[in-house]
């Protein structure tokens, strides 16, 4: 009774927490990028199951969603160190603008629920987190939104406001240059430390992957470089390609080859609101497919 109480517990889990259930060789992690499609394209298939079908020999599974980010990928990871069966590798996709204030510390991409039952590594807490919540006995809502507004902002090292002059609805409701060029800023304009939270979370997934004796395949998620120019300026390469250098230096020191996709797609390979997201119409998620495939695959067979 008591397997039967843990599975119907463990199915209420967030997404894919008990993805491990059979010997599944690799586990793609990611955020919206990875499923997102355009209207007008006519193969609707993730990222994930572009690269499945490339590589029909391995088994994948899709633990994806809207927000995710390394934080909650060391949870899931540490979830997954604990399990009978484990995966060959996971693949780890590293947005760059999941460092932004806007994302790293948004109330809404906190996930504190989730990441609290999946380190918990104790299934029936998933039910008991709201009164333990009431009880502060777990630290729920980590992030208030008066303090979020509050956060800086930065252009490179050089503060330049504060969240709430980048992220505010009545403000960004009309989408004129200006308002997309602070968007831009906001996204991807400050320089990224080895210190970072997020940062920090991605080694310390590292780490528990190489303790279990799991690859790491990892990349940069492509930036649309070409609007990002056109509302910042020649400033926003350079910048891109510090802060890809900040995480690839980073990973080398953990022996993790790091695979840079950030400016190798065009425009026309995204499609987005006038605002900045990375996703990628089919052209653009085939393109990922085929590269992870040559670059952790394909090439390791041969």
């Amino acid at each position: 009774m008591l397997q039967i109480a843990a599975d119907y517990y463990l199915n209420k889990f967030p997404i894919g927490v008990n993805l491990l259930e059979q010997n599944n060789s690799v586990v793609y992690f990611g955020d919206s990028v990875i499923t997102t499609v355009a209207d007008y394209d006519i193969n609707t298939s993730s990222i994930v199951d572009m690269t499945k079908k490339l590589n029909p020999e391995h088994a994948f599974v899709d633990y994806s969603g809207g927000g995710l980010d390394a934080r909650y990928f060391e949870a899931v990871m540490e979830y997954i160190s604990q399990q009978q069966h484990k995966p060959e590798a996971v693949i780890i996709p590293v947005n760059l603008r999941s460092f932004s204030p806007v994302w790293e510390y948004n109330p809404t991409y906190q996930f504190e629920k989730a990441r609290f039952v999946l380190t918990s590594r104790t299934p029936l807490l998933y039910h008991f987190y709201e009164p333990l919540a009431v009880f502060r006995a777990v630290n729920a809502n980590t992030i208030l939104w008066t303090n979020y507004y509050k956060l800086p902002v930065y252009y490179g090292n050089t503060q330049v406001g504060t969240v709430n002059d980048f992220d505010n609805k009545v403000k960004f409701a009309s989408t004129t240059e200006e308002n997309i060029r602070k968007k831009f800023i906001v996204a991807y304009m400050s320089a990224l430390k080895d210190s970072d939270n997020n940062l920090i979370y991605l080694k310390k997934t590292i780490d528990i992957a190489n303790k279990s004796g799991i690859k790491v395949f990892l990349y940069i998620t492509p930036v649309d470089y070409e609007m990002g120019e056109k509302y910042v300026g020649s400033d926003f390469l350079k910048m891109v390609r510090s802060n890809v250098n900040t995480v690839c230096s980073s990973m080398a020191k953990k022996n993790i080859n790091c695979l840079d996709l950030s400016l190798s797609l065009e425009h026309k390979d995204f499609f987005s609101p006038p605002y900045p997201v990375e996703h990628l119409n089919q052209d653009g998620r085939e393109y990922i497919a085929e590269q992870i495939t040559k670059t952790f695959f394909r090439l390791k067979n041969n």
